[in-house]
């Protein structure tokens, strides 16, 4: 039901520097176009709450499916965010032109 108020902090700032080191390692991989499948709110016990954003897209002439998870420092902001990825919505993906089956999701890529 929600943790206490330090690892919230904790967990977010972890998983949030774990985010920046993604977003620059993969910022010369390919930019394509996805499709929002479906999403969740999490809300764990222990740590912050985060959105887990579930999208498809082609590659090489395969569909394939992929997630990625954003922290969120509040449980109430998660929702909201969440609620602002409806499903059919075409987001921008960073493709790992080694791996196709490694994607990252960044706000700042919309």
């Amino acid at each position: 039901m929600g943790g206490l108020v330090l690892d919230i902090f904790l967990a977010y700032l972890i998983k949030g520097s774990v985010r920046v080191f993604y977003f620059f390692n993969s910022s010369n991989w390919e930019r394509i176009t996805a499709t929002i499948t479906s999403r969740t709110v999490l809300h764990p016990d222990w740590g912050c709450s985060s959105v887990k954003v579930y999208y498809e897209f082609l590659a090489n002439g395969l569909s394939i499916n992929a997630w990625d998870e954003i922290p969120l420092l509040m449980h109430w902001h998660a929702k909201t965010y969440a609620e602002s990825l409806s499903p059919g919505l075409k987001p921008i993906i960073r493709l790992n032109p080694k791996n196709p089956q490694v994607t990252r999701f960044f706000e700042w890529d919309q």
